[in-house]
């Protein structure tokens, strides 16, 4: 009498196939290369996409290690793909486009108006201000300090950052603020993002508060 014995199949029964933990790791990568687009919108967020690599390169390795106990090799892929196209278009478009200076214009930012040690005022800063012999203008990049008006803004202070971003500065100087007046009829509205300004910088240094005054005739 032949007798047949049962052959195992090579697939695994439902109740083989065991529960499969996403990789935390994994997911902070997917979810912080998400978050990368905001790196477009100021340079404090760059940490963003750099973050997302780290965590997805941290997954990629932890997977490795634990081979099928954990699940996440794709979202890991995933978030680093995006941090970095991120990132690097984040990047590309705050140098060529949002540091564009108009003509006429020199490009200043408010890391030049910061006075050395011993200074009450940026000595370059004096030397920017108009003179008899040169007119001179300067384009500064900030954000519009909020205040009651909302709408048609002829008068503001200008600042490096917001309060959004308060892991950029921990308090604002002095020197942080620039005080816009636009001349001619020249209005802007509020807005949480970066604006460019060109005028004719006037530095006061007698003043505590802000020795920084900007007759701006150029808005963008």
């Amino acid at each position: 009498m032949t007798s047949f014995t049962p052959v195992r199949s090579e697939c695994p029964t439902e109740g083989e196939i065991g529960y499969r933990v996403v990789n935390l790791w994994a997911v902070a990568s997917l979810v912080l290369g998400v978050l990368s687009v905001t790196a477009a919108l100021h340079r404090c967020f760059i940490f963003i996409p750099l973050v997302g690599v780290v965590a997805g390169w941290k997954a990629l390795r932890q997977l490795r290690r634990l081979g099928e106990a954990q699940t996440g090799v794709a979202l890991a892929h995933i978030g680093i793909a995006a941090s970095v196209f991120f990132g690097l278009g984040g990047t590309i478009f705050l140098y060529f486009v949002m540091n564009d200076v108009p003509y006429g214009y020199k490009g200043i930012t408010f890391e030049d108006l910061q006075p050395n040690p011993g200074e009450s005022v940026s000595r370059y800063a004096l030397e920017l201000q108009p003179t008899m012999r040169d007119d001179q203008r300067v384009f500064i990049r900030g954000f519009i300090y909020p205040g009651r008006q909302t709408q048609g803004i002829k008068d503001f202070f200008l600042v490096p950052t917001l309060g959004h971003c308060s892991f950029c500065f921990t308090q604002l100087r002095p020197t942080d603020f620039v005080r816009v007046r636009l001349v001619s009829d020249l209005t802007v509205d509020y807005k949480s993002t970066e604006i460019g300004v060109g005028g004719r910088l006037r530095v006061d240094q007698l003043s505590a508060q802000a020795p920084y005054a900007l007759e701006a005739d150029h808005v963008q």
